[in-house]
């Protein structure tokens, strides 16, 4: 297995390079972020990011989920999605 870390500052272009590489026949399964930020216009829950409050992020089970502090925010991948 290969695990890429797409990186970068808001609006870099990060969803759209995964857009672009997709529309060119790559796979590229992608671990959907638990953030507690508000959505931005056109996102939707449970595609773009799992949008929860901050009290239930730090909440998720340590033993499932890699929780950690981003920017205001605090941000969750659930470690099965990374299997």
């Amino acid at each position: 297995m290969v695990i890429f870390h797409l990186a970068g500052h808001s609006g870099a272009g990060k969803t759209r390079l995964i857009n672009a590489l997709s529309k060119r026949g790559m796979n590229i399964p992608r671990a959907v972020l638990y953030t507690s930020r508000m959505p931005r216009k056109g996102e939707v829950h449970g595609i773009d990011y799992y949008f929860l409050s901050r009290g239930a992020i730090a909440a998720l089970p340590e033993e499932k989920f890699f929780v950690g502090p981003m920017r205001d925010m605090l941000q969750a991948v659930d470690l099965v999605q990374l299997e």
